[in-house]
Protein backbone atom coordinates (compact mmCIF):
# COMPACT_ATOMS: atom_id res chain seq x y z
CA UNK A 1 0.00 0.00 0.00
CA UNK A 2 2.93 2.39 0.93
CA UNK A 3 4.58 1.22 -2.11
CA UNK A 4 1.56 1.65 -4.23
CA UNK A 5 0.95 5.67 -3.05
CA UNK A 6 4.66 6.54 -3.84
CA UNK A 7 4.57 4.89 -7.00
CA UNK A 8 1.40 6.57 -7.88
CA UNK A 9 -0.62 3.84 -8.74
CA UNK A 10 -3.44 4.68 -5.27
CA UNK A 11 -6.63 5.02 -6.59
CA UNK A 12 -8.98 7.94 -7.21
CA UNK A 13 -11.02 6.93 -4.47
CA UNK A 14 -7.46 6.39 -1.92
CA UNK A 15 -6.04 9.05 -2.71
CA UNK A 16 -9.33 11.47 -2.08
CA UNK A 17 -9.17 9.37 1.47
CA UNK A 18 -6.19 10.43 1.92
CA UNK A 19 -6.61 14.07 0.85
CA UNK A 20 -9.64 14.46 3.10
CA UNK A 21 -7.67 12.77 6.13
CA UNK A 22 -4.87 15.67 5.63
CA UNK A 23 -7.06 18.49 5.13
CA UNK A 24 -8.78 17.33 8.30
CA UNK A 25 -5.52 17.34 10.39
CA UNK A 26 -4.58 20.58 9.13
CA UNK A 27 -7.63 21.93 9.77
CA UNK A 28 -7.20 20.56 13.80
CA UNK A 29 -3.56 21.91 14.20
CA UNK A 30 -4.55 25.47 12.45
CA UNK A 31 -7.83 26.18 14.19
CA UNK A 32 -7.83 29.68 15.39
CA UNK A 33 -9.25 31.93 17.96
CA UNK A 34 -9.40 33.17 21.30
CA UNK A 35 -10.51 31.53 24.50
CA UNK A 36 -11.06 32.92 28.16
CA UNK A 37 -10.66 30.95 30.77
CA UNK A 38 -12.64 31.54 34.23
CA UNK A 39 -10.90 29.48 36.90
CA UNK A 40 -9.64 29.87 40.12
CA UNK A 41 -7.56 27.24 40.55
CA UNK A 42 -4.37 27.19 39.55
CA UNK A 43 -3.55 23.71 38.62
CA UNK A 44 -7.01 23.80 36.73
CA UNK A 45 -5.13 26.50 34.82
CA UNK A 46 -2.38 24.38 34.11
CA UNK A 47 -4.28 21.29 32.81
CA UNK A 48 -6.88 22.92 30.78
CA UNK A 49 -3.62 25.11 28.91
CA UNK A 50 -1.16 22.17 29.02
CA UNK A 51 -4.43 20.65 27.12
CA UNK A 52 -5.31 23.43 24.69
CA UNK A 53 -1.05 23.13 23.33
CA UNK A 54 -2.43 20.51 20.52
CA UNK A 55 -4.25 23.97 18.93
CA UNK A 56 -0.93 25.59 18.44
CA UNK A 57 -2.78 28.91 16.81
CA UNK A 58 -5.65 29.49 19.61
CA UNK A 59 -4.99 31.92 21.99
CA UNK A 60 -5.91 31.48 25.79
CA UNK A 61 -6.69 34.23 28.20
CA UNK A 62 -7.09 33.83 32.04
CA UNK A 63 -9.76 35.26 34.77
CA UNK A 64 -9.48 33.87 37.90
CA UNK A 65 -12.86 34.66 39.29
CA UNK A 66 -16.45 35.81 37.37
CA UNK A 67 -16.07 39.28 38.35
CA UNK A 68 -12.44 39.76 36.14
CA UNK A 69 -13.92 37.85 33.86
CA UNK A 70 -16.73 40.32 32.91
CA UNK A 71 -14.64 43.12 33.37
CA UNK A 72 -12.61 41.35 30.81
CA UNK A 73 -15.65 41.09 28.12
CA UNK A 74 -16.81 44.64 28.94
CA UNK A 75 -13.27 46.13 28.20
CA UNK A 76 -12.75 43.93 25.27
CA UNK A 77 -16.30 43.70 23.15
CA UNK A 78 -16.30 40.92 20.75
CA UNK A 79 -12.68 39.88 21.43
CA UNK A 80 -13.53 36.18 22.62
CA UNK A 81 -14.71 33.31 20.36
CA UNK A 82 -15.28 30.69 23.31
CA UNK A 83 -15.66 31.28 27.34
CA UNK A 84 -14.55 28.34 29.43
CA UNK A 85 -16.22 29.33 33.33
CA UNK A 86 -15.62 27.39 36.32
CA UNK A 87 -18.55 27.59 38.46
CA UNK A 88 -17.73 27.69 42.43
CA UNK A 89 -15.09 30.57 42.56
CA UNK A 90 -14.86 33.53 45.27
CA UNK A 91 -15.40 36.97 44.82
CA UNK A 92 -17.92 36.22 41.67
CA UNK A 93 -19.28 33.10 40.39
CA UNK A 94 -19.63 31.21 37.50
CA UNK A 95 -23.88 31.59 37.32
CA UNK A 96 -23.93 35.67 37.83
CA UNK A 97 -20.68 36.05 35.80
CA UNK A 98 -22.46 34.14 33.11
CA UNK A 99 -26.08 36.23 33.63
CA UNK A 100 -23.80 39.64 32.95
CA UNK A 101 -21.76 37.90 30.20
CA UNK A 102 -24.93 38.01 28.48
CA UNK A 103 -25.90 41.35 28.78
CA UNK A 104 -22.77 42.50 26.85
CA UNK A 105 -22.51 39.72 24.41
CA UNK A 106 -25.44 37.50 23.49
CA UNK A 107 -23.54 35.70 20.83
CA UNK A 108 -20.48 34.23 22.27
CA UNK A 109 -20.53 30.99 23.32
CA UNK A 110 -19.95 29.78 27.32
CA UNK A 111 -19.13 25.61 28.27
CA UNK A 112 -19.86 25.21 32.05
CA UNK A 113 -16.71 23.51 34.11
CA UNK A 114 -18.29 21.61 36.94
CA UNK A 115 -17.12 18.52 39.10
CA UNK A 116 -21.43 19.08 39.61
CA UNK A 117 -23.14 16.76 37.15
CA UNK A 118 -26.56 16.35 38.25
CA UNK A 119 -29.07 17.59 36.07
CA UNK A 120 -30.27 20.39 38.25
CA UNK A 121 -26.93 22.16 37.82
CA UNK A 122 -26.62 21.43 34.36
CA UNK A 123 -30.11 22.80 34.27
CA UNK A 124 -28.94 25.90 36.25
CA UNK A 125 -26.28 26.35 33.92
CA UNK A 126 -28.51 26.78 30.80
CA UNK A 127 -30.95 29.28 32.53
CA UNK A 128 -28.01 31.73 33.41
CA UNK A 129 -27.09 31.77 29.36
CA UNK A 130 -24.63 29.33 29.39
CA UNK A 131 -24.57 27.13 26.09
CA UNK A 132 -23.06 23.63 27.17
CA UNK A 133 -20.94 21.90 30.29
CA UNK A 134 -18.03 19.76 30.95
CA UNK A 135 -17.74 17.50 33.80
CA UNK A 136 -14.88 17.80 35.78
CA UNK A 137 -12.52 15.81 35.62
CA UNK A 138 -12.40 16.79 31.95
CA UNK A 139 -12.78 13.89 29.84
CA UNK A 140 -10.20 14.52 26.93
CA UNK A 141 -12.08 13.69 23.97
CA UNK A 142 -15.41 15.87 24.73
CA UNK A 143 -12.91 18.41 25.29
CA UNK A 144 -11.28 18.42 22.08
CA UNK A 145 -15.13 17.70 20.67
CA UNK A 146 -15.71 20.68 22.68
CA UNK A 147 -13.28 22.94 21.81
CA UNK A 148 -13.86 21.67 17.87
CA UNK A 149 -17.67 21.97 17.60
CA UNK A 150 -17.54 26.40 18.75
CA UNK A 151 -14.44 27.15 17.06
CA UNK A 152 -14.38 24.89 13.93
CA UNK A 153 -16.16 22.05 12.23
CA UNK A 154 -17.00 18.33 13.41
CA UNK A 155 -17.21 15.75 10.62
CA UNK A 156 -19.04 12.85 12.09
CA UNK A 157 -16.68 9.80 13.46
CA UNK A 158 -13.76 12.51 13.60
CA UNK A 159 -11.29 11.32 16.43
CA UNK A 160 -10.30 14.19 19.07
CA UNK A 161 -7.56 15.12 19.15
CA UNK A 162 -5.34 13.08 16.06
CA UNK A 163 -3.16 11.49 18.43
CA UNK A 164 0.74 12.88 17.14
CA UNK A 165 -1.14 16.21 18.42
CA UNK A 166 -0.37 15.46 22.25
CA UNK A 167 -0.62 11.26 22.93
CA UNK A 168 2.73 10.87 23.77
CA UNK A 169 4.06 13.67 24.37
CA UNK A 170 7.04 13.07 27.46
CA UNK A 171 7.41 9.75 26.41
CA UNK A 172 10.86 9.18 28.83
CA UNK A 173 9.09 11.30 31.71
CA UNK A 174 9.17 8.63 34.73
CA UNK A 175 6.26 8.00 36.39
CA UNK A 176 6.54 5.99 40.07
CA UNK A 177 4.18 3.32 40.94
CA UNK A 178 1.99 5.03 43.32
CA UNK A 179 -0.27 2.88 46.15
CA UNK A 180 -2.58 5.97 46.73
CA UNK A 181 -2.84 7.17 43.37
CA UNK A 182 -3.72 5.55 39.95
CA UNK A 183 -1.74 6.54 36.94
CA UNK A 184 -3.36 4.21 35.05
CA UNK A 185 -6.50 6.31 35.66
CA UNK A 186 -5.17 9.74 35.89
CA UNK A 187 -3.73 10.00 32.11
CA UNK A 188 -6.57 10.18 30.07
CA UNK A 189 -7.39 12.99 31.75
CA UNK A 190 -4.14 14.59 30.66
CA UNK A 191 -4.54 12.90 27.00
CA UNK A 192 -1.78 10.51 28.13
CA UNK A 193 0.95 13.45 28.48
CA UNK A 194 3.16 12.01 31.26
CA UNK A 195 4.88 15.73 31.50
CA UNK A 196 1.82 17.34 31.93
CA UNK A 197 0.71 15.18 34.65
CA UNK A 198 4.14 15.09 36.37
CA UNK A 199 3.81 18.92 36.45
CA UNK A 200 0.60 18.22 38.33
CA UNK A 201 1.49 16.10 40.80
CA UNK A 202 4.44 18.23 41.79
CA UNK A 203 2.22 21.09 41.48
CA UNK A 204 -0.50 19.35 44.12
CA UNK A 205 2.37 18.53 46.15
CA UNK A 206 3.50 21.71 46.76
CA UNK A 207 0.09 23.48 47.01
CA UNK A 208 -1.49 21.28 49.45
CA UNK A 209 -1.56 20.75 53.42
CA UNK A 210 -3.45 19.68 56.18
CA UNK A 211 -6.41 21.63 55.91
CA UNK A 212 -7.22 23.55 59.53
CA UNK A 213 -10.46 23.59 59.79
CA UNK A 214 -11.06 26.16 62.64
CA UNK A 215 -12.49 29.56 61.55
CA UNK A 216 -14.28 28.46 58.03
CA UNK A 217 -17.65 28.48 57.68
CA UNK A 218 -19.96 25.49 56.34
CA UNK A 219 -19.77 27.17 52.79
CA UNK A 220 -15.92 27.68 52.56
CA UNK A 221 -15.38 24.09 53.90
CA UNK A 222 -18.08 23.17 51.02
CA UNK A 223 -16.02 25.04 48.26
CA UNK A 224 -12.79 23.49 49.77
CA UNK A 225 -14.23 20.34 49.66
CA UNK A 226 -15.44 21.01 46.30
CA UNK A 227 -12.08 21.68 44.45
CA UNK A 228 -10.28 18.88 46.28
CA UNK A 229 -12.85 16.51 44.83
CA UNK A 230 -11.93 17.73 41.53
CA UNK A 231 -8.15 17.84 41.64
CA UNK A 232 -7.76 14.29 42.87
CA UNK A 233 -9.84 12.57 40.77
CA UNK A 234 -7.82 14.39 37.98
CA UNK A 235 -4.20 12.94 39.42
CA UNK A 236 -5.71 9.81 40.26
CA UNK A 237 -6.05 10.16 43.71
CA UNK A 238 -9.53 8.49 44.16
CA UNK A 239 -10.52 7.54 47.74
CA UNK A 240 -9.01 11.56 48.77
CA UNK A 241 -11.65 12.56 45.84
CA UNK A 242 -14.34 10.44 47.12
CA UNK A 243 -13.76 11.62 50.97
CA UNK A 244 -13.48 14.94 49.63
CA UNK A 245 -16.95 14.48 47.91
CA UNK A 246 -18.61 13.34 51.28
CA UNK A 247 -17.07 16.48 53.15
CA UNK A 248 -18.99 18.31 50.22
CA UNK A 249 -22.76 16.94 51.08
CA UNK A 250 -22.22 16.88 54.47
CA UNK A 251 -19.08 20.29 55.39
CA UNK A 252 -20.21 19.90 59.07
CA UNK A 253 -19.86 16.25 59.85
CA UNK A 254 -16.26 16.85 61.68
CA UNK A 255 -15.79 13.23 61.40
CA UNK A 256 -15.13 13.73 57.39
CA UNK A 257 -13.19 16.25 57.64
CA UNK A 258 -11.07 14.13 59.66
CA UNK A 259 -11.15 11.29 57.08
CA UNK A 260 -10.12 13.83 54.59
CA UNK A 261 -7.35 15.08 55.93
CA UNK A 262 -5.83 11.61 56.99
CA UNK A 263 -6.43 10.63 53.51
CA UNK A 264 -4.48 13.88 52.29
CA UNK A 265 -1.78 13.17 54.50
CA UNK A 266 -1.62 10.04 53.24
CA UNK A 267 -1.29 11.34 49.41
CA UNK A 268 0.74 14.10 50.08
CA UNK A 269 3.44 11.43 52.10
CA UNK A 270 3.49 9.07 49.02
CA UNK A 271 3.83 11.57 46.36
CA UNK A 272 6.85 13.05 48.58
CA UNK A 273 8.62 10.12 48.82
CA UNK A 274 7.95 8.72 45.34
CA UNK A 275 8.77 11.51 43.31
CA UNK A 276 12.20 11.85 45.06
CA UNK A 277 12.90 8.03 45.35
CA UNK A 278 12.51 8.53 41.43
CA UNK A 279 14.85 11.62 40.75
CA UNK A 280 12.08 14.09 40.67
CA UNK A 281 12.49 17.46 42.70
CA UNK A 282 9.68 19.35 42.70
CA UNK A 283 10.87 22.95 40.50
CA UNK A 284 8.51 25.97 41.25
CA UNK A 285 10.98 27.81 38.72
CA UNK A 286 9.52 25.68 35.40
CA UNK A 287 8.09 27.64 32.51
CA UNK A 288 6.75 24.10 30.92
CA UNK A 289 3.25 24.96 32.14
CA UNK A 290 3.56 28.44 33.61
CA UNK A 291 0.57 30.59 34.25
CA UNK A 292 0.17 34.80 33.46
CA UNK A 293 -3.23 35.36 34.91
CA UNK A 294 -4.45 37.19 31.95
CA UNK A 295 -2.65 36.13 28.64
CA UNK A 296 -1.09 32.85 27.97
CA UNK A 297 0.22 32.60 24.14
CA UNK A 298 0.50 29.32 22.36
CA UNK A 299 2.79 28.93 18.86
CA UNK A 300 5.22 31.77 19.97
CA UNK A 301 3.81 34.19 19.23
CA UNK A 302 4.14 37.41 20.99
CA UNK A 303 1.04 39.37 22.15
CA UNK A 304 1.28 43.44 20.87
CA UNK A 305 3.92 45.05 23.49
CA UNK A 306 1.65 48.03 24.28
CA UNK A 307 -0.85 45.33 25.88
CA UNK A 308 2.02 44.10 28.15
CA UNK A 309 1.67 44.36 31.81
CA UNK A 310 3.69 47.07 33.63
CA UNK A 311 6.77 45.58 35.84
CA UNK A 312 5.92 45.78 39.33
CA UNK A 313 8.41 48.79 40.99
CA UNK A 314 10.09 47.95 44.40
CA UNK A 315 8.00 50.78 46.32
CA UNK A 316 4.18 49.19 44.75
CA UNK A 317 5.44 45.62 45.52
CA UNK A 318 5.84 46.54 49.27
CA UNK A 319 2.84 48.49 49.78
CA UNK A 320 1.21 45.27 48.73
CA UNK A 321 2.87 42.89 51.17
CA UNK A 322 2.10 45.21 53.79
CA UNK A 323 -1.41 45.77 53.35
CA UNK A 324 -1.32 42.41 52.80
CA UNK A 325 0.28 41.90 56.60
CA UNK A 326 -2.50 43.91 57.78
CA UNK A 327 -5.28 42.03 56.63
CA UNK A 328 -3.86 38.75 57.47
CA UNK A 329 -3.10 39.72 60.87
CA UNK A 330 -7.19 40.49 60.81
CA UNK A 331 -7.42 37.13 59.80
CA UNK A 332 -9.79 39.19 56.45
CA UNK A 333 -9.61 36.39 53.55
CA UNK A 334 -11.73 38.85 51.38
CA UNK A 335 -9.59 41.46 51.45
CA UNK A 336 -6.43 39.57 51.42
CA UNK A 337 -7.57 37.72 47.97
CA UNK A 338 -8.38 41.43 46.60
CA UNK A 339 -4.90 42.58 47.70
CA UNK A 340 -2.87 39.42 45.88
CA UNK A 341 -5.02 39.93 42.86
CA UNK A 342 -3.53 43.29 42.87
CA UNK A 343 -0.44 41.44 41.96
CA UNK A 344 -1.48 39.81 38.48
CA UNK A 345 -2.28 43.22 36.93
CA UNK A 346 2.23 43.64 36.77
CA UNK A 347 4.36 41.69 35.67
CA UNK A 348 6.19 39.46 38.16
CA UNK A 349 10.10 37.58 38.28
CA UNK A 350 9.50 33.63 38.60
CA UNK A 351 10.14 33.76 42.55
CA UNK A 352 7.27 36.41 42.85
CA UNK A 353 5.00 34.62 40.83
CA UNK A 354 5.62 31.51 43.00
CA UNK A 355 5.07 33.29 46.17
CA UNK A 356 2.07 34.97 45.51
CA UNK A 357 0.49 31.53 43.82
CA UNK A 358 1.91 30.45 47.25
CA UNK A 359 -0.26 32.68 49.41
CA UNK A 360 -3.16 32.43 46.96
CA UNK A 361 -3.42 28.52 48.54
CA UNK A 362 -2.68 29.76 52.10
CA UNK A 363 -5.48 32.37 51.93
CA UNK A 364 -8.06 29.30 50.39
CA UNK A 365 -7.14 27.54 53.66
CA UNK A 366 -7.29 30.21 56.41
CA UNK A 367 -3.26 29.46 57.21
CA UNK A 368 -2.73 33.23 58.26
CA UNK A 369 0.21 32.07 60.64
CA UNK A 370 2.06 30.96 57.90
CA UNK A 371 1.21 33.79 55.56
CA UNK A 372 2.89 36.00 58.01
CA UNK A 373 5.70 33.99 57.97
CA UNK A 374 6.21 34.13 54.74
CA UNK A 375 6.01 38.10 54.21
CA UNK A 376 8.36 38.23 57.33
CA UNK A 377 10.91 36.26 55.58
CA UNK A 378 9.74 38.02 52.15
CA UNK A 379 10.92 41.63 54.05
CA UNK A 380 14.29 40.57 55.17
CA UNK A 381 15.32 39.27 51.72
Amino acid sequence: MLSDLFLGTNTMAERAHIESREKRLGKFRHLKGRILLVEDNRTNQIIIKGLLEAYPDLRLEIASHGREAVTMVRKHPGRYDLILMDIQMPIMDGYEAARLIRLEDPNVPIVALTANALSENVEKTLQCGMNDHLNKPIEVEKFYRMIHHYLGEVQRGEIFPPKKTIYGKGEGVPLPKFQKISTEKALPHFGGNRRLYRKILEQFLKNYRRIEWEGHSLQEVERIAHTLKGLSANIGALTLSRCAADLQKSPEDEMLRKALNDELSAVLEELQRELMSSGITVDTQTKDYSIEAGKTNYGGKEEDPRRRKPKILPGRKAELFKVLNRYARKRRSRQCRQVLQEFHNYRLDARDKALIERLENLVEHRDYEEILKLIETKNRQ
